[in-house]
């Protein structure tokens, strides 16, 4: 392959859209031919896409634009299911998350405001329900959102706080006048 930039090699595993674009951005890059980039493309693959490879014909395999479309009939299908299976893990930070929803959603057919949806209701509860209410409908809203929402919590924490600490000493001067207006 042409030295330079590298292309990342595709396991299947990642998002194929995500690859195909830095794959169409490396061809352009080093100015190489519809051809070559075919003879070439295989030595990047790895995995399960290594696998697949090797079961194309070569009608598949001598004609780029489809190789790209057999490539996305293949590895667009487990994406898919990978988007209606979103969900915030537990120990993963809100960001993390919305950055794997966002890559995880290119590619599909649905408007985004529906890729927010899905991203909307596999947060993690506490975020969800301060985010449903400002209605976001793009991955740029959800962010705001979510960032609005972290703000609150925080200063709900911070006043539930102030709450339990007032209520401590309100209960430790409650006491202490109780046991002075006890007789000796």
């Amino acid at each position: 392959m042409a030295s330079g930039i590298s292309l990342k090699k595709f396991d299947g595993s990642e998002n194929v859209h995500v690859w195909l674009r830095m794959f169409e951005n490396w061809q352009t890059f080093h100015n190489i031919s519809d051809v070559d980039v075919l003879n070439a493309v295989g030595s990047n693959f790895e995995g399960q896409a290594a696998t697949w490879l090797q079961t194309l014909t070569s009608t598949q395999t001598e004609n780029l634009q489809i190789f790209k479309e057999c490539l996305r009939n293949r590895f667009c299908a487990t994406e898919t299911n990978t988007l209606l299976g979103l969900r915030q893990a537990h120990g993963e930070s809100t960001s993390e998350y919305l950055s794997r929803a966002e890559k995880t959603s290119l590619g599909h057919e649905l408007s985004e405001n529906y890729k927010v949806q899905f991203a909307i209701n596999r947060l993690h509860t506490q975020i969800k329900k301060y985010v449903v209410s400002k209605q976001p409908k793009t991955f740029q809203q959800l962010r705001h959102a979510v960032d609005v929402a972290i703000q609150e919590l925080e200063r709900d924490s911070k006043q539930e706080l102030d709450i339990q600490a007032l209520t401590l000493q309100i209960k430790e001067t409650l006491r202490n006048e109780t046991l002075n207006a006890l007789p000796a």
